[in-house]
């Protein structure tokens, strides 16, 4: 019996905070770190390092995407088609679903076969090919940004969905960060309320906002 598993925004977040396994190259470092919040974000991944355990494909894209300041969406989309590609070389099926731009930026988000008790090989063709670029595609400052400006775009509606679930917002003049952190403690609070009464957390005013 198989399960399937699907990623986009949450899991890679998630998966930023692990560290990169380390491995066999020959690839060359990564150049000297600068002070630009990019260039530190790319460096918080490989820095210093020379691509242990990433594919050349992967590594080279981020040397020149640290150079030039920002990852773009075609690269970031290439690796993510490099995983699939070699997830799907390895005889399971995988499924690239249409870009989604609702929140404010272009995401990409997939499906990939994977048994009850786990899909190691996914796991690391994911690693090899596209995990550090997923993280830092949606971390960099330029996704933030234009996150932060479409949640300022919605903040009545965010203020309205908060005040349904429970959580009364001042929302006049928040910043995107304002609210991303508002809707962070909002959905935190519904889980740890579900969890103390043993039910569901019930949050489907957020899952309508960021359809």
């Amino acid at each position: 019996m198989t399960a399937s598993s699907a990623r986009g925004l949450a899991s890679v977040l998630l998966l930023a905070l692990a560290m990169i396994a380390s491995g066999c190259s020959a690839q060359q470092p990564l150049p000297a770190p600068s002070e630009g919040a990019f260039a530190q974000l790319v460096d918080s991944f490989v820095g210093g390092s020379t691509g242990q355990g990433l594919s050349e494909q992967q590594f080279a894209t981020l040397k020149s995407a640290r150079e030039a300041g920002e990852l773009t969406f075609e690269q970031y989309s290439a690796a993510i088609d490099a995983s699939l590609e070699c997830i799907s070389d390895a005889g399971f099926h995988v499924e690239r679903y249409p870009t989604d731009d609702s929140g404010g930026y272009p995401i990409v988000t997939y499906f990939y076969e994977s048994p009850e008790t786990g899909n190691p090989v996914a796991d690391e063709c994911i690693r090899r090919n596209s995990e550090a670029i997923e993280a830092i595609y949606q971390l960099q400052p330029s996704s933030v940004a234009a996150k932060n400006a479409h949640l300022e775009v919605q903040a009545g509606e965010i203020a309205r969905c908060l005040e349904k679930e429970g959580t009364e917002v001042d929302f006049e003049g928040l910043t995107g960060d304002d609210l991303a952190e508002a809707v962070h403690q909002a959905v935190n609070d519904q889980l740890a309320a579900a969890a103390a009464n043993g039910t569901n957390a019930q949050m489907d005013c957020f899952v309508t906002l960021s359809q």
